[in-house]
C-alpha cells in the first residue's frame, strides 16, 4: 500500500492493512511481505497501528499457536487521541506473536499509555528479531521505542524475547520509559532522515532496498519498496560535473520486477521535462504532456537507462541516471522534474511524482553543492579551501578566513559557480 490514508472519527481497533483479527484455536495466522506507506489517524479509537490495529486469541486465555510475522515494513504515520498505539500491532491480547525482518520508519504520535515502535503487547507473548524501529514514538505514560506491554503479566507459555533489533537512538518521548529493551541494539544517529533516500547511513546488519529505506538484511527479496511497478525515482538531483555539466536525476528498477518481465519487451530509463510543463498538463505522463501547446524547444526528454551503476544481484535493483546537458543560462533557474519509467511492449509505466522531491533546477541544486562544506577533512570532504566568514566582536563586525573542506576540487567548484553566477560556465 502507498500513499494510503486511513481516518477514523469513533473506532475501536483501525490499521491501515487490517483492523482486527482473531486467531481461532490452535491455527496460526501469517502476515509475510507487506510493505504499507499510510497515515493512519484516529480521534478516537482503542488499537490503532500503521499495519495491524488488533491482534488477539478468540478464547479469553492463551491457547497456544501464533501469529508470525516476515518482511513487514511500516513508513507513515500513525496519531491518535487514545493509547494503545504502534507501528505494526496496535495490541496483541491473549496471543504470542513472532516478528523477523520487520521495521517501522513512521512517526507514533499517540494521546494515552502503553505506546510503541513495533507492537503492544496485552498479556500475551512475543519473539522480536532481525528488526529495526526507527521513528519517533510518543505518548502520555508506558511509551517504548521497540515493544511495550499495559503489564508485567504474561502467560508462562508463550514468553517475552527480543534479539537483534535496532532502535535508532531509543526513540520514544513523552514516556517514563526510552525503549532500552533487554536485547535491543541502539544504533546512535542523529536523524532519522539519514536512514532514508539514497544517502541512507546503514547500521550493520541492514541493507538499503531500491534506494528508499534502510531494512533489515534479511528481508525477502521479493519484497520491494520503491513505487508502482517497482519502478521509483530518488529524491532530489545533483550537477554532473564531467562536459557537458548539467541536470542529473537518479533512478532504480526492482530486479525481481525487471526479471519477472522476461520474454517481453522492455525499456526503462527517466523522463526529464520542465516543471511548469508538467503543471500545465495536470499530470506527468507521455500522453498529458503531448496534450501541450507550447512555443518553441521539446516538452520533455525521454532518455533510456544505458546502464546501471550498481550490482543488481547484490543490491537487489537497478541504479541508473539520466542527465539534463547542457542547459542553457536563461534556463539555470528553472524548475526541471523527473519521472522514472518502465515500458512493456509499447505501455509507459512510472514512478510515484511528487513536485517538491522531483523537481529542481541546476542553480538549486549547485548552489546546494557548492554550500557543503565541513570543519573537518574526511573520505568525503577531501579538498581544503579558505572561507570568509563574519562574527561580531565587542559590538564590532569581524571578518576572518577560516579553512574548511569540500567534496568538489577547486576546478569542479568553478563549474557550480557557473550555475549560480560566480563565476564562468
Amino acid at each position: 500500500l502507498v500513499d494510503a490514508h486511513v481516518e477514523s472519527t469513533d473506532a475501536g481497533a483501525v490499521g491501515a492493512l487490517v483492523g482486527q483479527t482473531n486467531r481461532a484455536n490452535d491455527g496460526d495466522i501469517t502476515i509475510s511481505n507487506v510493505y504499507v506507506d499510510a497515515d493512519v489517524i484516529v480521534a478516537s479509537g482503542t488499537e490503532v497501528a500503521g499495519i495491524i490495529g488488533n491482534l488477539s486469541d478468540s478464547n479469553s486465555s492463551y491457547t497456544g499457536g501464533a501469529v508470525l510475522m516476515d518482511s513487514v515494513v511500516f513508513t507513515g504515520s500513525v496519531n491518535t487521541s487514545s493509547g494503545y498505539a504502534a507501528g505494526l500491532v496496535g495490541n496483541a491480547r491473549n496471543i504470542f506473536v513472532e516478528m523477523s525482518n520487520c521495521a517501522n520508519y513512521a512517526t507514533i504520535n499517540a494521546g494515552g499509555q502503553f505506546v510503541a515502535g513495533l507492537i503492544v503487547g496485552q498479556k500475551g507473548g512475543y519473539y522480536i528479531y532481525n528488526s529495526v524501529s526507527a521513528g519517533r514514538v510518543s505518548g502520555t505514560k508506558d511509551v517504548l521505542a521497540i515493544a511495550c506491554n499495559n503489564s508485567d503479566e504474561i502467560y508462562e507459555e508463550s514468553g517475552r524475547a527480543i534479539e537483534n533489533v535496532y532502535s535508532v537512538n531509543g526513540i520514544a518521548a513523552n514516556g517514563d520509559t526510552k525503549g532500552a529493551e533487554a536485547g535491543a541494539v541502539i544504533v546512535e544517529l542523529t536523524d532519522i532522515s539519514k536512514l532514508i533516500g539514497a544517502g541512507a547511513t546503514i547500521p550493520e546488519g541492514f541493507t538499503a532496498r531500491a534506494g528508499d529505506v534502510a531494512l533489515p538484511a534479511t528481508v525477502a527479496a521479493n519484497l520491494n519498496t520503491t513505487v508502482i511497478y517497482g519502478i521509483g525515482l530518488l529524491d532530489g538531483a545533483s550537477v554532473r560535473l564531467t562536459n557537458p555539466s548539467g541536470l542529473r536525476f537518479t533512478a532504480v528498477l526492482g530486479a525481481d520486477y525487471f526479471n519477472s518481465l522476461e520474454g517481453q519487451d522492455i525499456t526503462f530509463g527517466i523522463i526529464i521535462a520542465p516543471t511548469d510543463y508538467v503543471e500545465a498538463a495536470g499530470e506527468f505522463t507521455i500522453e498529458a504532456l503531448e496534450g501541450l501547446t507550447v512555443t518553441g524547444g521539446s516538452k520533455y526528454k525521454v532518455i533510456p537507462a544505458e546502464y546501471c551503476s550498481n550490482n543488481p544481484e547484490v543490491d537487489g535493483y537497478y541504479e541508473f541516471s539520466a542527465v539534463l546537458a547542457p542547459i542553457q543560462a536563461t534556463n539555470y533557474d528553472r524548475a526541471f522534474s523527473a519521472i522514472a519509467y518502465v515500458n512493456v511492449d509499447g505501455t509507459y509505466y512510472y514512478s510515484e511524482y511528487d513536485e517538491d522531491l522531483n523537481s529542481r533546477s541546476i542553480e538549486e541544486v549547485a548552489q546546494a553543492a557548492y554550500k557543503d562544506t565541513n570543519p573537518t577533512q574526511t573520505d568525503k570532504y577531501q579538498y581544503a579551501l579558505n572561507e570568509e566568514y563574519q562574527e561580531e566582536v565587542e559590538g564590532e563586525i569581524i571578518t576572518t578566513t577560516r579553512e574548511v573542506f569540500s567534496p568538489y576540487t577547486a576546478a569542479q567548484r568553478e563549474i557550480l559557480m557557473g550555475f549560480i553566477g560566480l563565476g564562468e560556465q
